[in-house]
C-alpha cells in the first residue's frame, strides 16, 4: 500500500475499533464511556477524510501530487 492509502487504512481500522467500543459501552450502559469512544471514533473518522482530501486540495493550488 501506498504511504497516504495506508495512513487512511490504519485511521480506519481505528475508528471501526473506537466505533465497536462505543458500541459496547452503550449495550452495557455506560453512558460516559460511551461519548468518550464516539469521540474517538469521530476525531479518527475526520482524519481519514482529512488525509483523503489533502492531495487533491494541494494539487489544486499547483503542486506536483507527489509533493501533495
Amino acid at each position: 500500500m501506498a504511504g497516504g492509502a495506508a495512513r487512511v487504512r490504519r485511521t480506519g481500522d481505528g475508528a471501526a475499533a473506537a466505533s465497536g467500543r462505543a458500541f459496547a459501552a452503550i449495550r452495557r450502559g455506560a453512558v460516559a464511556e460511551h461519548r468518550i469512544w464516539m469521540v474517538r471514533s469521530y476525531a479518527l473518522i475526520f482524519a481519514a477524510v482529512t488525509f483523503r482530501l489533502r492531495p487533491a486540495v494541494l494539487a489544486g493550488f499547483g503542486l506536483p501530487f507527489d509533493r501533495a
